[in-house]
This record gives structure tokens, C-alpha cells and sequence, in this order.
């Protein structure tokens, strides 16, 4: 009998094997009615605090689906953070959408060039030295007139790649690859991971503005994969405890 439950188990790690993981938050933008879903970028001075929604397009991205796109031109730097060239091309807030990064710690995301051409001279993205990554952050209105408002932004130290074509990129987020961009609040970016209130994807560094329109598609949060070798402890630990019962 207990050879045959142990049986079992080696039978239901093997099935569990090729399940895909499962996503908390999967945004395609393929919606007609939803269109950009509260998906938007930073203007400094623009109405709404500077969001301004990002266009939206019916066809063009994977699979020639929905997508989003930034027009790189009309960013502008957040002030608040003067020490640091930053712009912020595609973002969201937990009002709108919600993820746990210390449950589901991988991203993906597909970004491209897709600027349109000008007349005959083909178009294209320059970021003038600047790289795209992973951010969260907290912004909270000063706890007493006078008082500074409160501000903690952490990037995630991966660089993310965009190409001609739909680049896809998947990063594995942990506690110790983040660089403030900004906290006086004493916090760090693992006291952010559960349902930050800002997220999204920043342009950092360059000597300039950038130009250009990015597209924005296919983006997930998710519960990573058993890798190879958890499944592997776990066969042995299974195949082991048989042993002892022969």
C-alpha cells in the first residue's frame, strides 16, 4: 500500500511537469472596449498630474492584435527626481491593476519600435543612451503643511530590450537587484512588492530626450515555473523513500 501511494506521487510531480504557469495579471490590450485599460505616460503640467493615456491601437502588435504606444517626444522628466534622467512611458496604478511581486515575481513584456516613417525617410526609436526597465513606487501627499511629500521609487537593475520587431522580455524579480531613484520614507523596494501603488516600465540615463514611438504588448505578472532541479529533488526524494520500503 505504501509503495503504491509513493507511486502516486511520482505519477502527479510528472503530470505537473508541462502545466503552464498560471498569471495574476495579464494585460493584452486586445479589448476593443477597454482599449489602453488605464495604461498611461508622463507629461509634467498635463491635466490629470500629468497622466496622459496611451493611445491605443486595434491591430499591429503580437499577432497582430491590440497594443499600446508611447510617443517618446511628448514625455517629460519628473522633477522630483532631478538627480536622475528619467521618463515615464507606460505605466499604471493599483487603482487600475494590482500584482504581488513577491508571489508572482516574473514579468514579461513585449516592446518595439514602431514609429512611423516620414514620407520616405523610415522612422525610428533613439533613446539617446537611456535603457528601459521595471519600476514600483509610492508618492504620498505630506504628512503636515510644509512637510515634503512622501516618495519611495525603485527600479529593477534589468534592462529590458526593444527591437524592429516584437521584443519579448521576461525578468525574475527578487529583493536585492533594485536602484533607488528616489525614498525618504526609509523604505525599501521589497516593502513595495504587494500591490504597489505605481508600476510600470521607465526609460532611465541618456544624454537627451528621447524620440521615436514605442509599442507596448503582451504584458504578464506570474507564478514562476518549477525549474529543472526542484523537479529533480523532488523525483529523488520520492524515488529514495521507495527504496526504504523495498
Amino acid at each position: 500500500m505504501r509503495r503504491s501511494r509513493w507511486a502516486v506521487c511520482v505519477v502527479c510531480l510528472c503530470a505537473g511537469v508541462p502545466a503552464p504557469a498560471l498569471a495574476e495579471y495579464k494585460e493584452d490590450w486586445n479589448s476593443a472596449v477597454l482599449r489602453n485599460n488605464n495604461w498611461r505616460y508622463f507629461v509634467e503640467g498635463a491635466p490629470d498630474n500629468g497622466e496622459v493615456q496611451m493611445p491605443w491601437q486595434a491591430t499591429g502588435g503580437v499577432g497582430d492584435t491590440g497594443h499600446v504606444q508611447c510617443p517618446l517626444a511628448e514625455l517629460t522628466q519628473w522633477s522630483a527626481v532631478p538627480a536622475s534622467t528619467n521618463y515615464w512611458p507606460c505605466w499604471t496604478k493599483q487603482d487600475y491593476h494590482s500584482i504581488d511581486l513577491g508571489a508572482d515575481e516574473v514579468i514579461r513584456i513585449a516592446i518595439k519600435d514602431v514609429t512611423p516613417p516620414i514620407g520616405t525617410v523610415p522612422g525610428g526609436v533613439d533613446l539617446k543612451g537611456g535603457t528601459i526597465h521595471f519600476w514600483i513606487g509610492e508618492w504620498l501627499p505630506a504628512p503636515q503643511p510644509g512637510d515634503p511629500n512622501l516618495m519611495s521609487f525603485f527600479i529593477f537593475d534589468t534592462e529590458l530590450s526593444w527591437g524592429d520587431d516584437w521584443t519579448q522580455n521576461q525578468i525574475v524579480i527578487n529583493e536585492k537587484d533594485w536602484t533607488t531613484l528616489v525614498d525618504n520614507q526609509g523604505k525599501s523596494a521589497a516593502q513595495l512588492f504587494d500591490n504597489p501603488q505605481q508600476w510600470g516600465f521607465g526609460i532611465l540615463g541618456g544624454t537627451g530626450d528621447p524620440t521615436g514611438v514605442l509599442g507596448f504588448d503582451a504584458f504578464e505578472s506570474a507564478v514562476p515555473e518549477p525549474t529543472a532541479m526542484t523537479l529533480l529533488v523532488l523525483g529523488s526524494a520520492v524515488l529514495i523513500r521507495r527504496r526504504r520500503w523495498r
